[in-house]
């Protein structure tokens, strides 16, 4: 699981170039960004029940990310 991934991370990171640029240079915060682009992309490739930071069930801790694949929960913190 983790390489496919690290595998859409690095094509939302490749498509996004330019755009990358400009929180680069000022050094600024995109991980919101990221995530709403990397759950996106689990939607493309299939993923089920993507949410992003979702309440874990257990408490106050939020995933960052979480979806649903052959029947499994996975929780991205």
């Amino acid at each position: 699981m983790d390489q496919i991934i690290l595998k859409q991370i690095s094509l939302i990171i490749n498509n996004n170039k330019e755009l990358l640029k400009i929180p680069i240079r000022q050094k600024a915060k995109f991980e919101g960004w990221l995530k709403f682009e990397l759950a996106n992309r689990l939607e493309i490739i299939g993923m089920e029940n993507v949410e992003v930071e979702s309440r874990n069930g257990f408490g106050y801790n939020r995933a960052d990310i979480s979806f649903l694949t052959m029947n499994v929960i996975i929780r991205l913190n």
